[in-house]
């Protein structure tokens, strides 16, 4: 069977798709208020060795998932629990995002449909697009990110005659616990969840830098979050 294979352009547009996807539709910092970017800053930070090990990890196992990795290191009895544990985990994540885009396409557009036939919908789509294979979502991500990013930029674009730069005052008020939350909120969602990435990246050519598709995927989601907050 030909293994199928993305560009780091389109590795790189996936990730950023789902790096900043649900977090627009459900936020992430709101608790942290007028010091909400204080809070997308910090998560950056405490992103950035993360994102570093990631992509240290698929640079020393070239064109291998997470999944040969772990049984590689581990053994084919350890490495099971490992992955079953990975496995749950990723299960659970996608059960979250699914909850979460159709409680938004319920409340904005179809109030009186039952959530469970707009998450019905959903998966339905999601089993075509996994049928079909990683390259031809590659190819579909990197034809619709550049609209996504259009549709951010000019609503951003349309709220600053709007906005009110006195808004970030007083900096600290409520001081730095419900910062450091946040920053611990938004770490873990979105930038922990990139790990599902050392998968989807075995299928990259051997050539490609992962240094450089997360680092900027850091930047990038980073500062699209920072506007937007």
């Amino acid at each position: 069977m030909k293994k199928e294979i993305i560009s780091s352009k389109q590795g790189a547009a996936m990730m950023l798709m789902f790096t900043i996807g649900s977090t627009l539709i459900i936020g992430g910092s709101r608790q942290a208020r007028q010091d909400a970017w204080i809070s997308i800053l910090l998560s950056m930070l405490m992103a950035l060795p993360i994102y570093l090990i990631y992509a240290r990890i698929l640079r020393l196992f070239p064109n291998k998932g997470l999944f040969d990795i772990v049984e590689e290191l581990f053994g084919k009895v350890f490495s099971k629990i490992i992955i079953l544990l990975f496995t749950w985990y990723f299960f659970h994540l996608a059960s979250m995002i699914i909850r979460n885009i159709t409680e938004f396409i319920q409340i904005a557009s179809f109030p009186e449909t039952p959530q469970f036939f707009v998450a019905l919908l959903i998966g339905i789509l999601c089993i075509y697009i996994v049928k079909s294979g990683i390259e031809v979502l590659g190819r579909l991500v990197e034809f619709i990110l550049p609209i996504v990013l259009l549709i951010i930029l000019l609503t951003i674009m349309a709220s600053i005659p709007k906005m009110n730069w006195m808004n970030i005052k007083p900096v600290l008020y409520n001081g730095w616990q419900p910062v450091i939350s946040r920053s611990f909120y938004l770490f873990s969602f979105p930038f922990a969840e990139t790990i599902i990435f050392t998968i989807i990246f075995s299928t990259l050519p051997t050539k490609s830098n992962p240094y450089k598709i997360y680092l900027l995927n850091l930047i990038i989601s980073s500062l699209l979050l920072l506007l937007i907050s």
